[in-house]
């Protein structure tokens, strides 16, 4: 295996780990953040369905979570 299959099947993973955590989503937007209890702005409602968290406490979590 060379050095370019190497990099197509990194990209290919790459995209299904992408569509993975879209799946992760899907669903009805809360519309106060459940950590805070502060309104969820609409645009990021529909931005990201199923959202649970405002960008403020979904950032802190995902620093906290990050690998």
């Amino acid at each position: 295996m060379d050095a370019a299959d190497i990099s197509v099947q990194r990209e290919e993973a790459e995209a299904r780990l992408r569509d993975a955590n879209r799946v992760r989503y899907a669903g009805i937007s809360r519309r106060e953040c459940v950590v805070c209890d502060e309104p969820i702005p609409e645009r990021r409602r529909q931005a990201i369905a199923g959202c649970t968290r405002c960008t403020s406490c979904q950032q802190d979590h995902d620093n906290r979570h990050r690998r």
